[in-house]
């Protein structure tokens, strides 16, 4: 049996358990898909089933238990519901009135459920400014557990994983991009850039971290090169900047230096780090890109009004282009 099958059935029989265990909670739904992380995007169904993950699934179960939450309009939420469901609707009249109906159809959920964990914890957040902290602490776990599996990946391997298929761009024609505890080596570059600032936070005081936030923030910037993604390197440099200008305190010189030693591993190790190679290759990626984002909009253009369907991209330029 699959490691990746077993782990996502454990994951999903923790959360009932965890349910049992604290009560019909928010909190409990919240905090499990954060502590989870790692491991909530293993696939529990087959793509003819819908392709929905742990946190697909257990995002369904709680859309149920507080659906009064979600769909609840109060002042300060109004916006959100109402845009969400009229998304909703048009999400489902694309698929209906597409050329593969059933197969669209069964893929609309994994669409929706990154919207019902929004408004459920904008709702949390709003009851409970105490969450706040909680929430932050399992996202800085995860994210620990993401550079581990960075670690163990650059001694042993990248088949220190528990997918039975990386994606291709994990061996990179400039080197190997290590992925972590994801499928993807740009979407770990992602939330490791992200997750970094968090570990910046010093709750005592915002403009003053610590010692201990600038190396955890170090570690994690260090995971985000090795994961090979250009992208995410520029936003997260744009998040540097910005704390710089807006925020200011000790970020100012800290991150002066900071940029003086990056300058310098650049100028050092640009020939034997992938993510520096990668930044030579940057107009053949945009060439390509671009006859990707052409063939698109000529696809919005002639099915602008309801698109083509969820999920049947694929479909669609096989048969048509």
């Amino acid at each position: 049996m699959r490691l990746g099958f077993i782990l996502a059935g454990l994951g999903v029989l923790l959360f009932f358990a965890s349910l049992a265990y604290h009560g019909n909670k928010r909190s409990t739904y919240l905090l499990f898909v954060a502590y989870f992380l790692p491991f909530a995007d293993l696939w529990v169904t087959p793509s003819f089933l819908g392709n929905l993950s742990v946190f697909d699934l257990v995002t369904l179960v709680s859309a149920g238990l507080f659906f009064k939450d979600i769909s609840s309009v109060t002042r300060g939420n109004r916006f959100y519901v109402f845009t969400f469901f009229l998304y909703f609707f048009i999400v489902i009249f694309g698929s209906i009135a597409s050329e593969f109906v059933n197969w669209s159809l069964i893929h609309i959920p994994p669409v929706m459920t990154p919207f019902i964990y929004a408004a459920l914890l904008m709702r949390e957040l709003r009851e409970n400014d105490m969450f706040l902290y909680r929430i932050i602490a399992a996202l800085k776990t995860s994210a620990l557990v993401g550079v581990f599996f960075v670690l163990m990946q650059m001694l042993v391997g990248v088949g220190f994983t528990h997918y039975d298929a990386l994606n291709t761009n994990v061996l990179d024609t400039s080197g190997t991009r290590y992925p972590g505890f994801f499928m993807d080596a740009q979407v770990n570059g992602v939330f490791m850039s992200m997750t970094a600032f968090l570990f910046l936070i010093n709750f005592t005081g915002p403009s003053k971290p610590l010692f201990k936030n600038y190396w955890q923030f170090a570690l994690l910037a260090g995971a985000a090169v090795m994961a090979g993604s250009r992208s995410p390197l520029m936003g997260f440099a744009a998040g540097i900047v910005f704390l710089i200008i807006f925020v200011g305190g000790r970020f100012r010189p800290t991150f002066l230096v900071f940029a003086i030693l990056a300058a310098v591993a650049i100028f050092l190790f640009s020939d034997n780090i992938v993510v520096f190679k990668r930044f030579g290759q940057v107009s053949d990626s945009l060439d390509f890109r671009a006859s990707l984002w052409a063939d698109a909009w000529r696809i919005y253009y002639k099915e602008y009004l309801l698109g083509i369907g969820v999920e049947n991209y694929q479909q669609y330029i096989t048969l048509h282009s």
